[in-house]
């Protein structure tokens, strides 16, 4: 009388040994796949990434309501509102003289805000060529590091749209490192005739270019536009 051995898959224990390895391997899969998940998740949170926060005109002027109303301009100035309070007002430009043959600005020139005060300056400096005077304006952009990690290599490039044409306006000689949390400026000037009827709106295209702790290249451009009549900035992707 022969007999059977059982099968090595038919023992209830082989198979119970075997369902919990294939738990463990399927555990530990998805362990090592949620860590993943995770790492990656918090290393997109935590990646530096360079924003802008705030666009603004430097003032040149502080003055009162009457100051504004009293002054002898000489032609008809563009004053704006405060927030420090009602009976403050700006100037967010200065005259500057340039060389009417060259259109090179007169640098040694001091600041001025009216042409009684420009007249004077150039006696002062005793200029005897002809002159053109415009109206110099600083736009200052602030950028933030919105990350918890730094920035590395980072450049900014600035396009600026008066009259419906773009051109040149800044870019970064230097690429620099930006630390998170913390702020970078940049500024620039731009003049205008001062006879020259400022536009309604100005348009500034913003290209930010960096690299994060990864090494991770980032790029983006955001439109910033200020309305002259108002005093106003807004901001939004670039379409144009």
């Amino acid at each position: 009388m022969s007999t059977e051995s059982p099968g090595f898959f038919s023992d209830p224990k082989v198979l119970l040994s075997l369902f919990a390895l294939l738990t463990s391997i399927l555990s530990l899969f998805w362990t090592l796949a949620n860590q993943w998940e995770q790492t990656r998740r918090w290393d997109a949170l935590n990646a530096g990434s360079v924003e802008l926060k705030e666009a603004k005109f430097y003032t040149w002027r502080e003055l009162t309501r009457d100051e504004s109303v009293s002054t002898n301009w000489g032609y008809d100035p563009l004053i704006f509102g405060s927030s420090d309070g009602w009976n403050k007002f700006r100037l967010v430009y200065f005259l500057q003289p340039c060389d009417q043959a060259t259109g090179a600005p007169i640098s040694n020139a001091n600041p001025v805000f009216t042409l009684p005060e420009l007249e004077a300056e150039l006696k002062r400096l005793r200029i005897q060529q002809q002159i053109e005077v415009y109206k110099a304006f600083r736009p200052t952009f602030i950028f933030d590091n919105m990350g918890k990690t730094e920035v590395i290599d980072c450049k900014i490039f600035v396009e600026m749209r008066l009259e419906n044409v773009w051109r040149h306006a800044f870019n970064s000689n230097i690429p620099i490192r930006i630390p998170a949390g913390t702020t970078v400026n940049i500024s620039f000037d731009f003049a205008i005739p001062i006879s020259q009827v400022l536009p309604k709106q100005i348009d500034f295209k913003i290209h930010i270019d960096f690299m994060d702790i990864h090494g991770k290249h980032h790029s983006r451009e955001v439109v910033a536009s200020w309305e002259s009549t108002r005093d106003y900035w807004f901001y939004g992707n670039s379409s144009a």
